[in-house]
Parts: C-alpha cells; sequence; structure tokens
C-alpha cells in the first residue's frame, strides 16, 4: 500500500509539473536578454573554515544549520522589480522551467519596488537584498553587442532559512510568477562538531564580563563551552531581518547590504541576534513560540545528540530559564546517555 501510495505521488507531481509549463506566462516568450539572468553562491563559515584550497573546493556549497546564506544575482537592467529567489529541496521541483511547490517563507525579492517596500513591517526577510553595480556584459558568447546588466546580493536569514539539514537549490523567478529564469547549484546544509560552533560562527559573545575570550576554547570548561555553543545556535533562531528604508541616498554606507541605485528608495538591512549573554533568558520577552521552539529543538538534536521535545524548551522559557540553564540541562543529558553508549558497554 505504502508504494502504490508513493508511486500516485510521484505520478501526480510530475503531471503536474507537466501542465504547469504549458502554462508559463506569456511575458517569459517576449523576455529580452534572457540569458543574463543568473544566481550564484557566495560562500559561507564552511568555505573560510576550510582555508579555501583547492583541495577543499566542496566546501563552497556548504553552509552550517542556522548560518545565514549569500547569493549574487544578475539581471537585465530592465528586468521586473517583482523578480524573486526561493529556497527549495533539490527534491521538491520536477520541471527546471517552473516552480511548483512552495518555499514556505524562504524567499527574498531581488530588486523590489517602493511598491512592494510600502508592504514592508519589521522583521520582514523578504526584502534583504540589494544592487551592488551595474556592467555592461557581452550579450551571448558569440556576440559583439553589450547589455546594461544589475549585479547584486540577496540575504537568507532568519526565518526566511530552511533551518533543516539537507540538500538546496536556490532558483530566481519572473516578476511575482513561478516561471524560473535561472538556479544555483545544489548546496548543503549540515552541522558542524558543537566544540566548534563559537568559532566557525564567529560569534562575539561571553559567558560573563569576567569570562576568557570564547575563542581560546581550551581555558573554558564543558559547561561554559557548551552554553557558548547554545547562545550562538539560540541567536541564529531567534534572529531579526531588520530591512527599512534609509532618509538620506548619500548617507555611509553600514554592514548589510543596501539598494543603493539611481532614482530607488534606499533600501538597509541588519541581522539582529537578541541575545547578548548565556545568562539572557532563553526566549524573546519570556515567550517562546512554537516554531523557535521547534527550530531549537531540531538544532539542539543537531548539533548537541540531544532531543527536546519543543513542549519542554516553551515550559522552560515560560519559567525564566536562561541559556545556561538549558545548556546545564543538555549536559546532564548528554553525560546520561553516554554510559549507555556502545562504546561504554563491555562484553
Amino acid at each position: 500500500m505504502k508504494d502504490i501510495f508513493l508511486e500516485t505521488k510521484d505520478l501526480l507531481s510530475t503531471t503536474t509539473a507537466r501542465l504547469a509549463e504549458r502554462t508559463l506566462p506569456s511575458e517569459l516568450t517576449k523576455l529580452d536578454h534572457a540569458g543574463e539572468y543568473s544566481i550564484k553562491l557566495i560562500s559561507g563559515a564552511a568555505w573560510r573554515a576550510s582555508g579555501k584550497g583547492v583541495a577543499n573546493k566542496n566546501a563552497k556549497n556548504v553552509y552550517y544549520l542556522g548560518e545565514s546564506i549569500r547569493v549574487g544575482w544578475q539581471t537585465p537592467a530592465g528586468h521586473s522589480r517583482r523578480d524573486w529567489i526561493g529556497m527549495y529541496p533539490v527534491t521538491a521541483n520536477f520541471s527546471n522551467q517552473i516552480t511548483t511547490a512552495s518555499s514556505k517563507g524562504c524567499f527574498v525579492y531581488t530588486h523590489p519596488d517602493e511598491n512592494l517596500l510600502a508592504e514592508m513591517v519589521v522583521g520582514d526577510s523578504i526584502f534583504a537584498s540589494s544592487v551592488t553595480g551595474v556592467v555592461k556584459a557581452r550579450e551571448g558568447k558569440k556576440s559583439s553587442s553589450l547589455v546594461e546588466v544589475l549585479q547584486g546580493e540577496a540575504l537568507f536569514s532568519s526565518s526566511a532559512l530552511p533551518f533543516k539539514v539537507g540538500t538546496y537549490e536556490l532558483r530566481l523567478h519572473h516578476g511575482g510568477t513561478h516561471a524560473v529564469l535561472a538556479q544555483s547549484k545544489p548546496f548543503e546544509i549540515t552541522t558542524c562538531d558543537s566544540a566548534s560552533i563559537v568559532r566557525l560562527f564567529g560569534a562575539d559573545t561571553s559567558v560573563d564580563s569576567a569570562a576568557p575570550d570564547p575563542s581560546k576554547e581550551s581555558e573554558l570548561d564543558e559547561l561554559e563551552q557548551l552554553s557558548l555553543a547554545l547562545l550562538t545556535i539560540a541567536n541564529k533562531a531567534f534572529a531579526v531581518t531588520d530591512s527599512h528604508t534609509v532618509g538620506d541616498p548619500s548617507s555611509p554606507s553600514v554592514d548589510g547590504p543596501s539598494s543603493r541605485t539611481g532614482g530607488d528608495v534606499v533600501v538597509q538591512t541588519d541581522v539582529v541576534e537578541p541575545l547578548d549573554s548565556v545568562h539572557d533568558p532563553f526566549s524573546l520577552s519570556e515567550v517562546l513560540e512554537e516554531k523557535q521552539a521547534r527550530r531549537l529543538g531540531y538544532a539542539i538534536k543537531e548539533y548537541f545528540g540531544v532531543e527536546f521535545a519543543s513542549d519542554v524548551l516553551i515550559h522552560a522559557a515560560k519559567h525564566g530559564a536562561t541559556v545556561h540553564d538549558v545548556a546545564k540541562r543538555i549536559l546532564e543529558a548528554r553525560q546520561a546517555l553516554s554510559a549507555y553508549s556502545l562504546s561504554t558497554i563491555k562484553p
């Protein structure tokens, strides 16, 4: 029965994709310079940690769970201002021409116009993209004519990340539709050793004002290291992507993408991580939302090897537990489980 269900599901998905391809927007047939659309992954912490060597080139397409992912994009100058990039598991779509799966909120507009920006609210992650330059590109390999193209960068962070280990791809879509203009190479979201989280993520955190530098991991005991690692992961789950318009286009740039092209509204994006110390509450305003709890429970399992139900984390947050308190429970659980590991069982 299970095999019949899976076969039927695959058949329906394939049929849906084929029908969708036949209804591609008519604008695509009239689209100028279609070959100038592209997206490219910008390497993250795994690539930096590998030493960026040729032997470690596979690390270019690897990101750690919770890590922000940056994407370079290119479009013709006259592209639709409703073009957008979505992130999907590589097996989610059966067609390269049209997307049939939901992005589940994991998308970013490449170059939103004033009408889209008018819909912006605090915490939106869908406007975290910028134009970084305007260049002339050759139209086709054999053509001598030049085309003006925009180049930019999009940021996937916070709620725009799937927050699940797996293999994914990015798709650039045309004008608010699901018609695909370009795809990225597949990339992997994975985890690292929990003892390396603070170093790899580059977190600037501390146990308290008198504590040693977290980069000096050998000077920290196991609970302190685990607390700092959990603080880093919690900040990724709680992070807010703050995209907002800036009044003065001539003001100096700050960290984070910002759109600065002639006649455009200037958009600045900052990723805000709200927790400063392991003694901060394991929540925002003493409330841990169900989605955040599920993300944290999944991350704790993947990074630390301990399963905490979302209800347990919500209960702990409700009763004022700090990051350090939860880290202590994780350490106790790991120590208890180690007594039953196969390596400790003698014949």
